[in-house]
């Protein structure tokens, strides 16, 4: 986890330096918020205009290394650089991944990574939209134990209204179906019996 911590911070430093917003999500966020697991790299969302995000691509390739061959034409197509920390350690830096990532911003809590040292990661609500989105076997799984750990402080309305926008946008209603399913077994459920 040391080497992970470091490269987290180095790119913290590296995007609060050039004026970047930011917070950080992945594992890092499921840690935060859920348990302890294996971590093998760090991925953290940048808050970047549209108009300013080739710029932001070309100091980022200034500044590390890029994992795959045409990185510039990887972001675009994908919205993430796949970068080397300097300790070889892998970041993901997605480019304003989220339609709702200004906003996200704002529900940030503080990591504290190292002493004097905090890192801003994604709320609770937010990784719990990010994780019903995805929709993955992993991403299933950290669901479950977000809302099991989370349930009684989570804003669950939040959690809908942005799943609806996000079924606005996209025509996709499975993540809400999704967390609403998740909730059922995992939120509301538990909530019952430890009332019971």
């Amino acid at each position: 986890m040391g080497e992970i911590r470091d490269a987290a911070v180095e790119i913290h430093d590296w995007v609060s330096a050039n004026g970047i917003p930011h917070f950080f999500i992945g594992d890092i966020a499921v840690q935060f918020w859920g348990r302890p697991r294996a971590t093998v790299d760090v991925d953290v969302c940048a808050v970047v205009p549209p108009q300013d995000a080739d710029r932001a691509v070309e100091l980022l390739l200034a500044s590390f290394k890029s994992r795959v061959p045409n990185p510039a034409d990887f972001a675009a197509q994908h919205g993430v650089l796949l970068l080397f920390a300097s300790n070889g350690c892998g970041v993901d830096v997605s480019l304003s991944g989220f339609w709702f990532d200004s906003e996200a911003l704002e529900r940030t809590s503080d990591l504290e990574a190292a002493p004097g040292k905090r890192l801003p990661v994604c709320s609770a609500e937010d990784l719990i939209v990010m994780k019903s989105i995805a929709g993955r076997a992993r991403d299933e799984d950290d669901l479950k134990v977000v809302i099991q750990l989370e349930r009684d402080r989570l804003d669950v309305k939040l959690i809908r209204r942005l799943l609806k926008e996000y079924a606005a946008l996209t025509d996709e209603d499975e993540p809400a179906q999704r967390f609403e399913c998740f909730w059922l077994r995992f939120g509301e459920q538990d909530k019952e019996q430890f009332d019971a």
